[in-house]
């Protein structure tokens, strides 16, 4: 007679061989499923906290079209927070899958890290063909809440002639100066002045010498995605711009060192998600075109001897992206903060 330990370990050995033959008979090995993704196609970092997600994505094309995708939000406990399952969509090879996904309630001040885990399985008792997991920070809406003080301090100055960002400052509480001649930026003795998106430095070719200037006087400047422009590059031939002790090129990858839980996309639905500075010769001179989507780097900080003093191009369309995910916000936040005090906002694992 079978003792019940060695009973458990056939009935186990029979469902996996059933299994790798449903597998065979799918045309899907099983080495194949065990290397097979479940892709997403959410390419943030980050959910909002107390709402409602639209998550898209696919699954490979060899598991069969019956097999639905399972799917759950976990906290780092294992706790579940979310689940549900979804059937897939279209005809093969391309098939997707969506479902809506609530998420938590987070307080200002807290982030909560988990885990979106997906998997395709014949039945909940077949090991998983195919899989994915992804880490997703929840984050209130508002990462300035509970910092008022220090925005006060940093006194910061807002020229936005397109007016991509004052609405949404005043949205957030965030104080700040507007200022609406970009002449009077030359007088600038302290403060952070931040740049909107989308400035002209074409129209306006005195502006970059004017914010130069500023980050070889001490003050941090955050320029973010201008609209285009020629832009002469400082401690080149040619430039009579104050020389700088560095300059520094960053692609996405400058995103999760300003704060850890961030990334930053260089593509959504296909479409770029920053601006790339390029550099290129014209005459004697080495200059930044602005007005690229391709072909260069989306972040560029120029740094000076002076305390404090550095510009910083953030090419990263934060505003086109304000309401797909809370990464804009924060990253925005995130960059602020490194500009006024040369230090990540967020670099670790935080008390949860």
């Amino acid at each position: 007679m079978l003792q019940w330990e060695q009973f458990t370990q056939l009935v186990a050995r029979h469902v996996m061989w059933a299994a790798a033959v449903m597998l065979s008979v799918a045309g899907l090995s099983a080495a194949q499923a065990a290397e097979a993704e479940v892709e997403l196609a959410y390419p943030w970092s980050t959910l909002a906290s107390d709402t409602e997600v639209l998550i898209s994505g696919s699954v490979p094309p060899a598991l069969p079209h019956d097999w639905p995708t399972t799917w759950r939000l976990v906290a780092e406990n294992n706790r579940t927070l979310a689940s549900g399952s979804c059937e897939l969509q279209g005809a093969k090879p391309t098939r997707t899958f969506q479902f809506t996904l609530r998420t938590p309630m987070v307080r200002d001040g807290v982030a909560l890290k988990t885990s979106l885990e997906l998997s395709a399985a014949a039945n909940a008792a077949a090991p998983r063909a195919a899989k994915h997991s992804q880490t997703l920070w929840v984050l209130p809406a508002n990462p300035f809440a509970l910092q008022q003080e220090k925005l006060k301090q940093w006194n910061i100055l807002l020229y936005d002639p397109e007016k991509t960002l004052a609405p949404l400052l005043e949205k957030l509480e965030v104080p700040f100066v507007a200022i609406e001649n970009p002449d009077t930026l030359a007088e600038t003795k302290a403060g952070l002045l931040l740049i909107g998106e989308g400035v002209s430095f074409r129209q306006l070719p005195a502006l970059w010498e004017v914010l130069m200037a500023a980050a070889a006087r001490g003050i941090p400047v955050l320029c973010l995605a201008p609209g285009d422009g020629t832009l002469l590059l400082p401690g080149t031939a040619g430039s009579a711009l104050p020389t700088p002790r560095r300059v520094t090129w960053r692609r996405n990858d400058v995103a999760p060192e300003l704060d850890a839980r961030l990334t930053w996309p260089l593509a959504v639905n296909d479409k770029p998600a920053a601006r790339q500075f390029a550099v290129r010769g014209e005459g004697t001179q080495v200059v930044l075109d602005a007005s690229a989507d391709a072909d260069g780097w989306p972040w560029l900080e120029i740094e000076y001897p002076a305390r404090r003093g550095r510009l910083v191009l953030c090419g990263f369309k934060l505003t086109e992206h304000w309401k797909a995910s809370p990464t804009s916000v924060w990253l925005l936040a995130a960059a602020m903060h490194y500009v006024a005090t040369n230090k990540p906002i967020f670099s670790g694992e935080p008390s949860q």
